[in-house]
């Protein structure tokens, strides 16, 4: 069983479950990205990703105020599960809690067969949000792990 951890004893991170969609929906509406996304097609992979266990929520005053969806990925090369965050967004007003958020999901993944969290991030170094996303997350503690490149055919 999954953990639900308070922050700070403000901010309560769970496990969501279908009756949060609509609220997490609402959550996903203010949302303004580095990148252009299409929030009908994230909405239906937040669904989906819910279906298989893999969205928490932080809630604060009854409020959902963001959260992060990915999925448990065993490795190829190794005997190991990582948790891989696709998405993680917390409503802008609420972004002094992102650290508290992050450490304790962390806890929460400590009590799971996940060996590691891994986080993808738009970081382009041309693109000041990403910049600062980035040397955040190194302060977490966190190391680079790779990087990818595009390339698009149209």
């Amino acid at each position: 069983m999954i953990p639900t951890i308070n922050i700070e004893n403000k901010v309560v991170i769970r496990l969501a479950s279908p009756s949060d969609l609509l609220d997490i929906y609402k959550v996903i509406d203010t949302y303004d990205g580095a990148m252009e996304h299409d929030k009908n097609r994230l909405k239906i992979s937040i669904r989906e990703i819910l279906y298989y266990q893999g969205v928490f929520v932080g809630v604060y005053n009854d409020e959902i105020i963001g959260g992060v969806a990915g999925y448990a990925v065993p490795a190829l090369f190794k005997d190991e599960i990582s948790y891989c965050a696709l998405f993680f967004y917390i409503v802008p007003k609420y972004r002094h809690l992102v650290r508290g958020f992050i450490k304790e999901l962390e806890l929460i993944l400590v009590g799971t067969k996940c060996a590691k969290i891994v986080y993808a991030f738009p970081t382009e170094k041309n693109d000041p949000r990403g910049g600062r996303m980035r040397k955040f997350i190194q302060l977490m503690g966190y190391t680079e792990l790779e990087t990818h490149f595009e390339k698009r055919f149209t």
